[in-house]
């Protein structure tokens, strides 16, 4: 026996006959790569199958169980993790057709972010508008220099209260929206050729970025239930040279996932590990 399949089949075969019931502990890593005379990164692939198709589940700072409700089948058309390697971004004319398509719609562009205007409080942004002028005339003809308006650095540290982040203004840089933010981020940690683990689906226009950046990516699977799969992330990050991780947390385009307090920190814990800085896009957070 010398291949994760065959361990992951010797395994659902004690499980589909009885000998691991529902909720018996699975041996450790470690401990089985010993029983089976074979390497742990064997054991922990074939874990890592057993674990995507929900034959066990791994129970933080206890080990894997054999999960209590079992699939029907073992499916092994699941991705191979060792053929995960860096691609080249090639983005299709997604924008076209999430327009074209949204068109057909009044009332909101989901796929791309756009709502009717209709829906928006229009007289109250007029008068928030015909406030600021009033406040600080002379500024709205001027250029705003790197890192931003003072007086919005500070609203948004007071606002940040609220999310227990205790920014300081001096923390904050304004910017020409969600885009370029990412695009300064990435611009700081990579250089052409690089890789970035992204979430899988992720925000078309992203790609774009990642695209005329020219680097590559290795996408993480993430579903509208649970989010970015961290199993797969921890395999992807202890097998590859990852620059960083792209993610959105909060309501992420276009799965609508919404990511569990616990969940990110166990991410935050991952990326600590391998010394790996976090690019949020946090629009909807």
């Amino acid at each position: 026996m010398n291949t994760y399949e065959e361990v992951a089949d010797r395994i659902i075969h004690l499980i589909e006959n009885g000998v691991i019931k529902e909720g018996d502990k699975i041996p450790s890593l470690r401990q089985l790569s010993r029983e089976l005379k074979v390497s742990v990164n064997t054991i922990r692939e074939a874990y890592w199958q057993l674990e995507n198709n929900q034959y066990i589940e791994a129970v933080p700072q206890s080990g894997y169980y054999a999960k209590s409700s079992l699939p029907k089948k073992w499916e092994k058309e699941i991705l191979d993790p060792r053929e995960w390697d860096p691609k080249e971004v090639s983005l299709c004319r997604i924008y076209g057709l999430l327009h074209d398509h949204d068109e057909t719609s009044p009332e909101a562009g989901l796929g791309i972010a756009s709502i009717n205007p209709e829906l928006w409080p229009v007289q109250k942004l007029n008068r928030s508008y015909q406030q600021a002028m009033r406040i600080d005339p002379a500024a709205n003809y001027q250029y705003m220099m790197t890192p931003g308006y003072p007086l919005l650095k500070e609203q948004i540290a007071l606002h940040s209260i609220s999310s227990r982040t205790e920014l300081h203004p001096d923390d904050i840089i304004i910017t020409n929206g969600c885009h370029e933010a990412v695009f300064l981020s990435l611009m700081a940690i990579c250089r052409p050729g690089d890789t970035i683990a992204i979430e899988s689906p992720v925000y078309f226009n992203f790609l774009n970025i990642l695209e005329q950046m020219g680097l590559n990516v290795i996408e993480i699977p993430s579903s509208a239930e649970e989010g970015i799969d961290l199993n797969i992330l921890r395999f992807v990050l202890e097998n590859n040279k990852i620059k960083g991780l792209f993610l959105i947390s909060n309501f992420s385009n276009p799965n609508g996932s919404l990511l569990t307090d616990g969940k990110k920190k166990e991410i935050i814990k991952i990326l600590e590990q391998y010394d790996l800085p976090l690019i949020e896009d946090d629009i909807y957070g």
